[in-house]
């Protein structure tokens, strides 16, 4: 029903997928319409991850990294197989927020939770290949144990490395079963 269409549009339009035209009428952001701006989303994440870590104020959150470390070992003993794409979405943003929110800047975190919201609807098509994940939860857990360490400058260096990886994956991915056109979309 319309009422139910309306909640839908305001949510997504929180989430910031969607913005109210002047008078009547939605459209997308373009965040949400081609290869190209997800590309630019992950650009920006290359930037601010790798950044939060070295700050020095950074301090590692071991009861916190612990649990991720135990969720992401779940994963590979076979959860990739099991679980939602949306829930494997969930898992992964979890696990970058978390490493970042130990920067003690908060603008970092900002930043990433809006990324994360808005590349949740274009990422969940990735999810479909699994494989990929096991390899970014090895990844992971390594970024953990070099944070753990004390290893901030190695992890950054590292975290660099694997967010390009996770990049060009999607990437091909993406480009291999989506356009570079623009959504035009007015509901």
């Amino acid at each position: 029903g319309r009422a139910e269409i309306q909640g839908m549009l305001a949510r997504m339009a929180q989430e910031g997928w969607v913005e109210r035209k002047p008078g009547y009428g939605w459209r997308f952001l373009p965040v949400l319409t081609s290869p190209a701006m997800r590309r630019q989303s992950d650009a920006f994440r290359l930037v601010i991850e790798p950044a939060a870590l070295l700050c020095p104020t950074y301090a590692a959150d071991r009861p916190a990294f612990e649990r991720v470390r135990e969720q992401q070992a779940t994963l590979l003993d076979g959860d990739i197989w099991k679980l939602s794409p949306a829930r494997l979405f969930q898992a992964g943003s979890e696990f970058h927020e978390l490493v970042v929110g130990c920067s003690g800047n908060p603008f970092f975190l900002d930043s990433l939770k809006r990324i994360n919201r808005l590349r949740r609807l274009i990422e969940y098509r990735a999810m479909f290949d699994r494989v990929r994940l096991i390899k970014q939860c090895e990844e992971h857990i390594k970024l953990l144990d070099l944070l753990l360490e004390g290893r901030q400058e190695e992890a950054a260096d590292f975290l660099r490395v694997h967010l390009r990886a996770a990049s060009d994956r999607k990437s091909r991915f993406f480009e291999s079963s989506l356009s570079d056109r623009r959504i035009e979309a007015t509901f």
